[in-house]
């Protein structure tokens, strides 16, 4: 009896590390590239002239560097919360697919946005379009909390776009908050979240599968 509970938990808690891996291997590799520094971040960030001498895979290796440790630590907060509100909503290689479209596709549209912006790095922009579309989901499942966390998202970033960052956070990450990228990820984020195919909405009718 022993050796089988044993077996149980072993299978379980593997079962749980497959289900949750997208957020292991962003929180991992996110933290070794933040614990490098100044190297990691020269050679991953987004950076206007040198994407225009053919480096665009900076597109999808900025997201995972930031400009300090604080920097790092506010966006994977925001990348647990999401995942452990959010990830019912597809299965972990789905959602590792859409991350990785989401990722260039938002800063391919900062690049036409914000061509002044020579040069960029973080989660918050692949966040905030990773909060778009979960919160089409909601919709597209006719669950109300998804027209509030919509509306709610335009609202922050129309602000940011009207009024600026908060400068408190600007302070923390020893940067320029590049309110621009947040508005790219909403928009790729409601694109992507509205063309996605074979959605289950987990938490609007307690289902157990999704797709």
């Amino acid at each position: 009896m022993q050796q089988i509970n044993s077996n149980t938990n072993s299978s379980s808690f593997i079962q749980r590390l497959v289900q949750n891996s997208p957020l292991w291997v962003l929180l991992l590799v996110t933290g070794v590239l933040a614990y490098l520094g100044d190297p990691a971040r020269e050679l991953f960030r987004y950076h206007v002239e040198m994407q225009n001498n053919g480096e665009w895979w900076r597109l999808w290796t900025a997201n995972l560097v930031h400009t300090n440790v604080f920097h790092w630590l506010l966006n994977s907060t925001g990348l647990i919360l999401i995942w452990w509100i959010f990830h019912g909503q597809l299965k972990p290689l789905s959602w590792s697919l859409l991350l990785f479209i989401l990722a260039p596709a938002h800063l391919a549209l900062l690049y036409w946005l914000a061509p002044e912006l020579r040069w960029y790095v973080g989660l918050s922009g692949l966040l905030h379009g990773w909060l778009a579309t979960a919160a089409i989901f909601d919709v597209r499942g006719d669950f109300w909390v998804g027209y509030l966390l919509l509306a709610g998202l335009i609202a922050k970033v129309s602000w940011e776009m009207i009024y600026g960052a908060s400068a408190q956070v600007t302070e923390l990450i020893h940067a320029h908050v590049a309110t621009e990228a947040h508005l790219a990820g909403v928009i790729v984020g409601i694109l992507l979240g509205l063309l996605w195919p074979n959605v289950k909405c987990m938490h609007c009718d307690g289902s157990e599968h999704s797709h």
